[in-house]
């Protein structure tokens, strides 16, 4: 298995079929050594899972489920840690609080590949409330605060060609 092939799922989105699908693909030839244990999951399967909370919820787009990479990793991650012979229990408790990458390197160990680190993520956008400025009885405005330089001053202009009968 080369590096690319866990990575290459980073950005994408699955059906439940195509999650099965790519967690298939992943563990093939990591055949786990508990006889119990199916090495393959299936759609039951991963739905037992989030059940339990080993997997997180899908994001509902109207009635479509879509998955994404830490769904496909801990689907991966649950099934190389019971073939070692953890109990889902043990699993559980195992994930519980990981962060996608710290899940995503620990299942790339044990697929034998390594994983370049997630781009840290976007800094938020400083979100600034707009204002609202009465400038007389029935007329308010609303301005940006992050489009006009000087608010005050804005509203101050505003009101005085009001004020003059709308002549500026």
């Amino acid at each position: 298995m080369s590096t690319s092939s866990l990575h290459r799922y980073r950005d994408q989105a699955f059906s439940l079929a195509e999650l099965v699908q790519a967690s298939c693909e992943l563990l093939a030839g990591h055949v786990p050594t508990d006889a119990r244990v199916s090495p393959q999951p299936d759609a039951r399967t991963v739905r037992y899972y989030q059940t339990l909370g080993i997997v997180d919820r899908p994001e509902m787009t109207g009635r479509r489920a879509r998955y994404g990479f830490r769904q496909l990793v801990q689907v991966v991650a649950t099934k190389l840690l019971q073939g070692r012979g953890y109990s889902l229990a043990q699993v559980q408790t195992a994930l519980s609080g990981r962060t996608t990458d710290q899940i995503s390197a620990a299942a790339a160990s044990a697929l034998g590949v390594s994983l370049p680190p997630s781009p840290p993520p976007a800094k938020p956008a400083v979100v600034r409330p707009l204002v609202a400025a009465e400038l007389a009885p029935g007329i308010t405005v609303t301005i940006d605060p992050a489009r006009v330089a000087d608010v005050d001053d804005l509203v101050r202009r505003l009101s005085a060609v009001l004020a003059s009968g709308g002549s500026s």
